[in-house]
């Protein structure tokens, strides 16, 4: 609800629940709130409804499944006069990560949808799938009535809950209309994943942790809506981050385009509502006013544009910063970056000494020019004249990858790869495997039964790598 009390609160004052303090600001505000009273007064009429219906015996996952079940019909939104509907589906959806939900109120919502889910068609739309995966990822999944492991191209379907742990990620794509990526730590509902047969704006729900988000060619005139306990921020055609952190404040950055980051308290004025231009970001906390946007810091540009990239919406060639690592290869996080890798990638170079920076400058001009020996002749020569163990394993990769795809060398490219999978830095030694796999099975047959070997060294050496869902896959196709 805009310009009144918050939905959870006025939910929470309905049911009795509320605090005394949170009672009396209540009470006090619907004396001077016709729409906040006519509010509290049909929430009372539902309450009252289950009062006469008697007692109702639920499973233990039915605070879940029924978030699920809302979420999946979105049953009152497309249907003139069932505000309260609306209101109290998004108050009990909210109240998965704020409080356990109260079984009276999910109970009187579930009877009176139930009665008019029949009037309402739904058509089928286009699903997003999780394209990358890293770490440990979990959906519910109201069917079963538990949470279950969140597996690459699985579906993600409207009202799914998604949890992320440690320092993972999920990549949520809808075709090249947006992808989403979920931090480790985080949670998140698929509010409304996809435009469906209305062409509404698409929306997720973060109650905890970072999401990032980017929108591709085919997004059009639609909006992405991020919603958080504290805002609502909306977006259309950028690329932006939102944060919830510390006591529930929100944080937008944006890369592209303009966020508009409204407050969900207080009554809805000119103040309540802050743009978000590129390069600035602006924080709101729950009961507060954003604050005015700001300019982001050079390490917050440069973590949001090494996010962006990494998510596959952009590939720099060669660029220097004054600090980070010497050395970076631009690649998605996910399993496919073994053939993001062999394309061949990019590279961005950081801290390196000027020489190093002139000699892969030169090596990216020859091979712009179509000169591929020439410019592998470089990547030798920074290697033999400067090695460093703080960039060798990403020029060794690089090499390989120019090795196999200009010059198709496969079996020199096996050779840079296997010294990195040997005695390389180990974030890339499941990558530099995974790499020689391929190069095994996209070659000669009798090849394949090598490849075969690779992978289930992959998967036993290397379970927690993203390259162990490539394996696993590959030798289930094998």
């Amino acid at each position: 609800m805009k310009g009144h009390i918050p939905d959870i609160l006025l939910a929470r004052f309905v049911d009795g629940t509320a605090s005394p303090s949170d009672k009396r600001r209540v009470e006090s505000h619907i004396k001077a709130c016709p729409d906040c009273r006519r509010e509290a007064a049909d929430g009372r009429s539902a309450r009252d409804l289950l009062v006469r219906a008697g007692n109702v015996r639920l499973t233990p996952s039915f605070d879940e499944a029924f978030l699920y079940r809302l979420r999946q019909e979105e049953i009152g939104r497309e249907i003139s006069g069932t505000s309260f509907l609306n209101r109290l589906m998004d108050r009990v959806s909210f109240s998965i990560f704020m409080e356990p939900v109260r079984l009276r109120v999910a109970a009187v919502a579930a009877a009176i949808l139930v009665a008019i889910a029949a009037s309402i068609p739904l058509l089928p739309a286009r699903q997003p799938v999780i394209v990358a995966s890293a770490g440990k990822s979990e959906i519910f999944n109201a069917e079963v009535g538990r949470w279950v492991r969140a597996g690459l191209d699985g579906t993600v379907r409207r009202g799914d809950i998604i949890r992320v742990s440690g320092s993972g990620h999920l990549d949520i794509a809808l075709g090249n209309v947006y992808t989403v990526r979920i931090e480790g730590g985080s949670e998140a509902v698929a509010t409304r994943p996809n435009a469906g047969w209305v062409r509404r704006n698409m929306k997720f729900s973060l109650a905890r942790g970072e999401m990032l988000v980017g929108t591709g060619k085919s997004f059009g005139k639609r909006a992405f809506e991020v919603d958080t306990a504290a805002a609502l921020a909306t977006a259309t055609g950028t690329f932006f981050k939102v944060s919830v952190v510390g006591e529930e404040e929100t944080l937008v950055q944006v890369k592209e385009g303009t966020v508009s980051l409204r407050s969900k308290f207080g009554i809805e004025t000119e103040e309540s509502l802050v743009k978000i231009s590129p390069g600035k970001k602006s924080a709101v906390m729950p009961g507060r006013l954003p604050e005015p946007a700001r300019p982001m810091t050079e390490y917050e540009i440069q973590s949001l544009s090494s996010a962006y990239r990494n998510m596959g919406f952009e590939r720099a060639e060669i660029e220097t910063s004054p600090d980070g690592e010497a050395v970076s290869l631009i690649l998605p996080k996910g399993p496919e970056r073994v053939d993001e890798l062999l394309r061949p990638c990019s590279i961005l170079v950081k801290n390196a000494p000027g020489e190093v920076i002139r000699l892969i400058e030169e090596s990216q001009r020859l091979a712009n020019s179509q000169d591929y020996s020439g410019a592998v002749r470089k990547l030798h020569e920074v290697l033999a004249r400067h090695p460093d163990p703080r960039y060798n394993s990403e020029l060794k990769l690089y090499l390989g990858a120019q090795l196999y795809s200009l010059l198709h060398e496969p079996d020199k490219a096996i050779a840079e790869f296997e010294d990195v999978a040997k005695h390389g830095k180990k974030e890339w030694r499941s990558l530099a495997l995974a790499a020689i796999a391929e190069i095994l099975d996209r070659s000669a047959r009798e090849n394949r039964s090598e490849a075969k070997k690779v992978f289930k060294e992959i998967m036993n050496t290397y379970p927690d790598y993203p390259e162990s869902q490539l394996a696993r896959r590959r030798l289930k196709n094998m």
